[in-house]
């Protein structure tokens, strides 16, 4: 009994491509699409996965930054009308013998992410208690940080004595919380 005597070999060979064409089809749209699909998805979670860790080594390198501007500029998010404040309080406490001769207004730099607050202040007194002053307020005034002081000798000629005008910068930065 030969099923298929009646057909040509040239009907057999194109109806073999047919089925092997349409068994290609099953089996691709079935099981090769699929394993396709997730090699691409795991593929994509890979390079996700990299980045993931690659940010938070990122972040910790941004923290740190934020750390040193912070040591550099003065403490973040502090007001500058506070910082004024807390400077003429610290000033009445350390600068014994030297007085406040003029406060400028304040120099706003903005940034889209920051904005820098520098206030310049002029004082008036002996050397040493500029030098002893400056030192204390380096060291101990955390709000702002000294970025300049320039020294000038002036002869008051009324009273024919030299005086020692210093005029100071100190500078904060202000970071609005997103």
């Amino acid at each position: 009994m030969n099923l298929f005597a009646k057909y040509s070999f040239k009907q057999k060979k194109f109806a073999l491509a047919v089925v092997f064409v349409l068994l290609a089809a099953a089996a691709y749209k079935r099981s090769f699409s699929v394993t396709l699909d997730l090699i691409g998805l795991n593929n994509e979670l890979e390079e996700k996965k990299i980045e993931a860790s690659t940010s938070v080594e990122r972040l910790k390198t941004k923290q740190n930054e934020l750390n040193l501007i912070n040591r550099m500029v003065g403490k973040e998010n502090v007001p500058n009308e506070q910082v004024q404040q807390r400077f003429l309080s610290f000033f009445e406490q350390e600068s014994a013998g030297l007085s406040i001769e003029k406060i400028e207004e304040v120099y706003t730099y903005d940034h889209p992410d920051f904005t820098i607050n520098t206030n310049a202040i002029t004082l008036k007194g002996g050397f040493v208690q500029t030098t002893r002053f400056l030192y204390k307020l380096e060291k101990s005034f955390p709000y702002a940080r000294l970025v300049s002081s320039t020294l000038r000798l002036t002869t008051n000629r009324i009273l024919q004595k030299n005086e020692l005008h210093t005029t100071i910068l100190l500078q904060n930065f202000w970071r609005p919380v997103k």
